[in-house]
């Protein structure tokens, strides 16, 4: 029983988190309307204006962009959004 608790604790402890944005990248964001290549995975969108916006190959596995107008939102050159 122990062992299942301490090895519990350690995978807590020690598990990267794949849904962390990078704070960094969010303020970029909000900046400059734009983030090329930026990690905002998990980040919050809801209610943000992502209008011409441009997220060239950004991480938004995860996001919330729920009631988000995503006209002239510019995701990717592989996959654009129209």
């Amino acid at each position: 029983m122990l062992l299942k608790k301490l090895t519990l604790i350690t995978f807590m402890l020690f598990n990267t988190n794949s849904w962390a944005y990078n704070e960094a990248d969010l303020i970029k964001l909000k900046t400059l309307n734009a983030c090329k290549q930026c990690d905002l995975s998990g980040v919050d969108l809801s209610g943000a204006n992502l209008t011409d916006t441009d997220l060239t190959d950004a991480n938004l596995e995860g996001a919330n962009l729920m009631d988000q107008n995503c006209e002239r939102i510019y995701r990717s050159i592989e996959f654009p959004i129209k």
